[in-house]
């Protein structure tokens, strides 16, 4: 099992409550062509969810390891998913340029869960402010998904 500096297994229970959401331990083994396609993603927090998400989307298909093709797969089913989303509240000027800069595999989710949390918390359009303050809890908690049913 591999260690980066941010968690795979860690990130599924500090989501749950209770372990470091930045501790990193891979729940599966990692070949190391899949590991080099995983440090695409930024150090930390979302490598780190990326990993987590990969897993267990991996192991709900079967898989016993961890390969290049297997990350590949989860990125292009990510990015399937990000392309269908729209924006469907009104985004304060300044707001959406704070997540424009997101890898397009992963936009449209980010878009899609900061309105999520915003309609919980009764707003009627998100803000710049809503937006850090997103940012801010996911990476203090590492948990992304307002409400996480699926790992695309």
């Amino acid at each position: 099992m591999g260690s980066r500096g941010g968690g795979h297994g860690a990130a599924a229970a500090g989501a749950a409550g209770g372990a470091d959401p930045h501790k990193t331990e891979h729940d599966m083994p990692w070949d190391p062509e899949a590991e080099a396609v995983l440090t695409r993603v930024p150090e930390g927090f979302m490598r780190n969810l990326t990993a987590q998400r990969t897993e267990a989307r991996a192991q709900r298909l079967g898989h016993t390891r961890i390969t290049r093709e297997v990350v590949e797969d989860q990125f292009a089913s990510w990015q399937k998913h990000s392309e269908a989303v729209t924006r469907s509240m009104v985004w304060e000027a300044g707001a959406y340029e704070l997540i424009a800069g997101a890898p397009a595999v992963v936009r449209g989710m980010i878009v899609r869960e900061i309105e999520a949390g915003a309609k919980r918390d009764g707003l009627a359009e998100v803000s710049t402010e809503y937006v850090e303050s997103a940012r801010t809890r996911w990476h203090e908690t590492g948990v992304f998904h307002v409400a996480p049913t699926r790992d695309y």
